[in-house]
């Protein structure tokens, strides 16, 4: 058995501000003895807890150790009594945060538990804006330097249907990683069912819905694209040149996909939108030029 208060989660300041040291496994009598603990990703309240257990990794630390901390703490003396026999004492009931300071204190693990490089400052990120879209800028201007002569082969409809193609493929692997991501979240108990009832209670972890943006983004400014695409095809206004557009059109989706779903660094998924909107623009552009 083991006993724990509550009155630790005084020390939550500290224990969200050291984030670094979220899984070095600070055992709990050494939190007794220091009066602190590391703290974990803004999700979930990792080791701020006090008392003392048998071993240093004990089933029931453990279990402390991925108890979410944003799902209500006001009622968590409760549910840890519940669910694992640990009494709480009246002064740790006392002691437990207001819902202000649980959000100023969430805003700031918002923050902190995003891609390591997001930490940086404003100058970084737009550095890397800037150079990746210098990078594409030089990829665009040599696209659209290369012989403008028609050939056969570049006015057959499968030229221009094998980048929609892609595209229409890219969207359907979104949308089973968006089904297999949120199975997976149910099955272990990372989202209720309640959730998706409303879309408004019970919100996930940021992961688990990452799919779900990713695919409504590929709803949303392809559309243009497969317009644009279907008007070349029935007009058969297009050339090499537009061919070459509709597939770095492509990448810059496949790009965004990915940034937004494997790390969700926002200055490069900004970058891969932009670079989207820039290309296709001036496909738009192209196209109405040589419909004129």
């Amino acid at each position: 058995m083991v006993a724990m208060s509550l009155s630790s989660v005084s020390v939550i300041g500290n224990a969200l501000r050291l984030r670094g040291e979220a899984y070095n496994l600070v055992s709990p009598a050494a939190c007794s003895r220091s009066r602190r603990c590391s703290g974990g990703s803004g999700e979930h309240l990792s080791k701020a807890v006090t008392g003392a257990a048998t071993g240093s990794k004990s089933k029931v630390y453990r279990r402390l150790l991925t108890f979410p901390l944003w799902e209500g703490l006001a009622s968590s003396h409760s549910t840890l009594s519940r669910q694992w026999g640990i009494p709480m004492s009246a002064a740790g009931l006392a002691s437990l945060p207001t819902e202000d300071q649980l959000d100023q204190a969430k805003s700031i693990t918002d923050g902190l538990s995003a891609h390591p490089l997001q930490g940086r400052g404003l100058g970084t990120k737009y550095l890397v804006v800037a150079g990746v879209l210098g990078a594409f800028l030089m990829v665009l201007f040599n696209v659209l330097g290369r012989s403008l002569g028609d050939s056969l082969s570049s006015r057959q409809p499968e030229a221009l249907l094998a980048p929609v193609m892609a595209l229409v493929a890219l969207t359907g692997l979104v949308w089973l990683l968006m089904v297999v991501f949120r199975n997976i979240a149910f099955i272990r108990g990372k989202v209720s069912e309640r959730y998706f009832q409303t879309f408004t209670v019970d919100a996930p972890a940021e992961w688990v819905e990452r799919p779900t943006r990713a695919y409504m983004n590929l709803l949303e400014l392809p559309i243009l694209f497969y317009v644009a695409a279907a008007l070349m095809l029935i007009t058969q206004t297009f050339d090499s040149v537009q061919v070459s557009l509709a597939w770095l059109f492509v990448f810059t989706r496949c790009a965004h996909a990915f940034i937004y779903i494997a790390f969700n660094y926002i200055p490069l998924r900004f970058v891969s939108y932009l670079t989207g909107v820039i290309t296709l623009g001036v496909l738009w552009a192209r196209f109405a030029e040589q419909s004129s």
